[in-house]
């Protein structure tokens, strides 16, 4: 964890949610005056002296996270992953179990990720999977996201798989996950869903992240989806919108029939 983005998230605090710094401040140090800019520095250097080691304020909100709001409660989430502390993620996973605290789930998720380093895609894709897709919520999301942020290559199956979900805002998360890895790592997978899978809604996921690739050799794969006799109109249109994000213009057309069947006209 570079010191960095530590840095970088106290700061954005002070734009953001100076109260929140103020508690964090109070909380771990139970100091009195200082400016906000000192505050920063101050809680800076206690990460960077702990040996990986948080405190016990924070233990203490994470062992009783409903007595906090759920902004303060994000706060002191966050802060305490930079900690690296593996104390702290029985009460992380506690959180993450806890589906009225959805609304933290994505800073608990991002503080299991710096705490567990190289095991967090194991931990994370074993907790996206224990939940049934019919309950997922934030907290699957959340993980789509992270797993795409840690970028390890044991990962790459379960965001295709989570292409298939029924469930447009994972699927979104998983296609955007997908993006961020190397293109010639995920390009001929998602080429090849394109062309093999079974699942409608897998194939619109993989055209979704195609688009995003960028990659400009997805064009023929999904040029060549686009005129199939009895193409669902999810992959016509996730193919065509990865088209047009791609710059290709034989997206135009299949768009503005995709438009006029969506405003009650079949059209030529």
């Amino acid at each position: 964890m570079p010191a960095s983005d530590l840095h970088t998230y106290l700061s954005s605090l002070l734009v953001t949610d100076r109260q929140g710094l103020v508690f964090l401040y109070q909380t771990v140090l139970g100091e009195g005056e200082a400016t906000m800019e000192e505050m920063v520095g101050a809680l800076a250097r206690h990460v960077a002296s702990s040996g990986r080691s948080a405190p016990a304020g924070l233990r203490h909100w994470l062992d009783n996270p409903m007595s906090l709001s759920p902004k303060l409660l994000a706060r002191v989430i966050r802060l305490s992953g930079f900690y690296r502390d593996e104390e702290v993620v029985d009460p992380l996973r506690g959180v993450l179990s806890n589906k009225a605290l959805a609304a933290v789930h994505p800073a608990a998720v991002r503080s299991v990720a710096l705490v567990l380093g190289v095991q967090a895609a194991t931990e994370l894709s074993q907790m996206l999977w224990a939940t049934p897709v019919a309950q997922w919520h934030v907290r699957e999301t959340a993980i789509l996201e992270e797993l795409g942020v840690l970028g390890w290559a044991s990962s790459v199956d379960d965001l295709i798989r989570a292409l298939g979900v029924p469930y447009d805002t994972p699927v979104r998360a998983a296609a955007g996950a997908l993006a961020r890895y190397d293109v010639d790592e995920v390009l001929p997978r998602l080429t090849d869903l394109m062309d093999s899978s079974d699942s409608v809604r897998q194939q619109a996921g993989a055209a979704q992240a195609l688009g995003l690739l960028g990659d400009a050799r997805a064009v023929p794969t999904l040029q060549r989806i686009l005129p199939r006799q009895g193409l669902s109109p999810i992959v016509g249109c996730a193919a065509a919108l990865a088209l047009a994000r791609l710059g290709d213009s034989s997206a135009e057309r299949p768009l503005h029939q995709l438009g006029r069947q969506d405003n009650g006209h079949e059209g030529a």
